[in-house]
């Protein structure tokens, strides 16, 4: 039997003319076994390691890479350690201590400071996500929460309604992931997740990660955009390449210098 674990009813006044976030303001229903489908009616199920029926293989990439003149760079600037990590549309964004590595195809494009590219925001970053339905880029730095829209060409702006705080129920996040069935959550050191809209600035449900994903390394620090079932998952100084339908990766970690071309 399934159990009820959190209602959120959203406020009608709160997020005027901006798209609601469908995972908040439904009841939420926990499965013991954590099989519920995410896409029928409107409960909502914390996801599984199951994986959808497979579309078959996505179009390779070009090889090309090309480099933007307007990112600061230089040859052989290659990250060692990652302290967040996450995949926009158009790049992957590596942050280590006061820089962020625009990644593309798995080759480090070009690097820069943050507080050049992402204005009135943090000096470091502890945990970030993309948001693909609102396109926007969330970054953490201990418990303030900034979220930004790209505008023009490699810029970014902040949004009006950041920076935030998280709230007092929450705990501090070492990371943050987008699960391969859209869900997006926060992670802790301590081996928690929580479903986090930074919108609503709330938390739909938290839990204990073992309970839910199976066969995750340690230290996770980001995760790629999802193909055929698969992501790379970054952690502190690795990178593993994870099987949704395994619920394990599929071999060891490769040290971050050595997975990236820089």
């Amino acid at each position: 039997m399934e159990k009820t674990v959190h209602v959120t009813h959203p406020d009608r006044g709160q997020l005027t003319g901006r798209r609601e976030n469908p995972n908040l303001g439904e009841e939420v229903r926990v499965s013991p076994d954590g099989s519920g489908n995410p896409n029928l009616g409107d409960e909502i199920a914390i996801p599984s390691n199951r994986v959808r029926s497979r579309l078959g293989p996505t179009k390779q990439r070009s090889a090309a890479v090309e480099r933007d003149s307007s990112f600061v760079s230089r040859r052989g600037d290659c990250p060692n350690r990652v302290n967040a990590f996450c995949s926009g549309p158009k790049y992957s964004y590596l942050f280590s201590g006061p820089k962020v590595y625009f990644i593309r195809d798995d080759r480090v494009v070009s690097s820069a400071t943050i507080t050049s590219t992402f204005p009135s925001g943090p000096d470091a970053v502890d945990a970030a996500v993309y948001d693909n339905e609102r396109e926007l880029l969330v970054l953490i730095r201990g418990r303030a929460v900034y979220a930004y829209k790209e505008s023009g060409r490699n810029s970014f702006r902040l949004d009006s309604a950041f920076p935030k705080e998280l709230p007092s129920t929450l705990f501090t996040p070492s990371a943050a992931i987008r699960w391969h069935d859209k869900h997006q959550m926060l992670l802790s050191n301590g081996g928690k997740f929580a479903l986090y809209d930074e919108y609503w600035n709330k938390s739909l449900m938290s839990a204990r990660t073992v309970e839910y994903f199976k066969g995750l390394p340690e230290n996770i620090r980001g995760i790629s955009n999802w193909e055929n079932g698969r992501a790379r998952i970054y952690t502190k100084n690795l990178v593993f390449i994870y099987d949704a339908s395994l619920s394990s990766t599929v071999a060891d970690g490769v040290p971050v210098s050595t997975f990236l071309k820089c």
